[in-house]
């Protein structure tokens, strides 16, 4: 009598436990999807450029899509992007190291030319271009 008793027991517990949803994660914000230029966006020549021709940013796992497709890293840990554009004109190819930002459906993305050190701040330089992302509402 006693073992269909413990049996019993153990069934209720083990069924008790799997019944039990685990907290959900918090789902992390992400910066894939559409994204339009605002007007704070600044920096050097390249800055201008964008201000001028791209108002749409699209951002997949692989690419960001600027007015051309440029492949790109992050490291999340220290919120650094690496972007890299293959050809296009002199001086716009190569990888431009930087930071960026996300609160809410805002996105900062702080790049320095190829060959310039990587920004440690936003505040933007002539040898950088400070892109700022308003998130597109689907």
């Amino acid at each position: 009598m006693k073992c269909p008793m413990v049996l019993a027991c153990l069934l209720a517990i083990g069924v008790g436990a799997f019944g039990q949803d685990k907290p959900a994660a918090a789902k992390k914000p992400t910066i894939l999807g559409e994204w339009f230029l605002a007007k704070e966006t600044t920096g050097g020549e390249l800055a201008a450029k964008l201000k001028e021709n791209v108002a749409r940013v699209t951002i997949d796992s692989e690419s960001i899509v600027a007015g051309r497709t440029a492949g790109y890293k992050l490291d999340e840990a220290k919120n650094q992007i690496d972007v890299t554009i293959d050809g296009g004109p002199k001086g716009e190819q190569g990888t431009y190291s930087g930071l960026y930002e996300l609160k809410g459906d805002t996105l900062k993305i702080h790049l320095a030319l190829p060959g310039q050190p990587r920004p440690t701040g936003f505040e933007a330089k002539a040898t950088t271009v400070l892109l700022v992302l308003a998130r597109g509402k689907s």
